[in-house]
């Protein structure tokens, strides 16, 4: 999932990390086709239909507490990445 191909593709890529957190990777265009704010509903309803797809978070999830600071938000020409961590 966590291929160039499958963010060019899809909209999006999701990588696994420790426990129970994650990294989504949302290209720039898919990202403004969800009204472009990153912390917005659209972005979180589509983060979470992705996770259960990808059978992940299936109660949920919540964005890392340094994604509404910025400071694990990584933003290149292409895309977004933000952290996560599964609802428990």
């Amino acid at each position: 999932m966590t291929s160039n191909w499958h963010l060019m593709d899809s909209g999006y890529s999701i990588e696994r990390l420790e426990g129970e957190d994650f990294a989504l990777e949302l290209h720039r265009n898919q990202l403004n086709q969800l009204g472009g704010e990153l912390r917005g509903a659209q972005v979180h309803q589509f983060v979470a239909e992705r996770l259960k797809w990808h059978h992940m978070c299936p109660a949920g999830w919540t964005p890392l507490p340094c994604v509404e600071d910025g400071s694990c938000v990584r933003r290149t020409e292409r895309s977004v990445t933000l952290l996560g961590r599964c609802a428990s």
